[in-house]
Formats: structure tokens, sequence, C-alpha cells
């Protein structure tokens, strides 16, 4: 006897696959321009410099493919990550 599932079965389970997709996104590993350039100083395979000479405008390490920047309203270039450290007091 074949199973019938009625419309909210079917809304119910998309929710569950939508939420384990998020969850498994959020997981994932996310590097940040300092950590692919320290990755590739000790020779590790790390993802590719953006062609040119495309830096960072606060900590001046060169972009990488497949991880984000802002371009801020002067025009600048900086990490979407907060790369400068922080002052303790």
């Amino acid at each position: 006897m074949k199973k019938e599932y009625g419309p909210s079965q079917g809304a119910e389970m998309m929710r569950g696959l939508v939420e384990a997709a998020e969850e498994m996104r959020l997981s994932e590993l996310a590097l940040t321009n300092q950590d692919a350039a320290l990755l590739e100083s000790m020779g590790v395979e790390a993802p590719a410099k953006v062609p040119g000479d495309f830096r960072c405008a606060r900590c001046g390490v060169q972009f990488r493919d497949g991880v984000w920047f802002l371009i801020l309203r002067d025009g600048t270039t900086v990490c979407k990550t907060d790369c400068t450290p922080r002052l303790a007091r």
C-alpha cells in the first residue's frame, strides 16, 4: 500500500531539508585572506590570489579567490572580516 503525503507533510519535509543544508553551509570552514596567506607561507595549498596587486587597505594582505571583501564609500577595499587588531584596555 502506497502512503500518500498531505501538503503540510511535504512542506515540513522541505523545511527540514532547507535547515539541514543551512547547517552544512554554516559548518564549512571559511578562510580569511590572512588565513590563506598564512597557509601559503607554510607550503599548504590555499585559494589563488586575485590577479593584480589587489590588497586590503588596512592589513595589506592580497585578496584571494572566493574570499569576500568590502568596497568602502571612499573606494578603498578592505577585508570583510575585522583584520585590524583591537586595542586592549
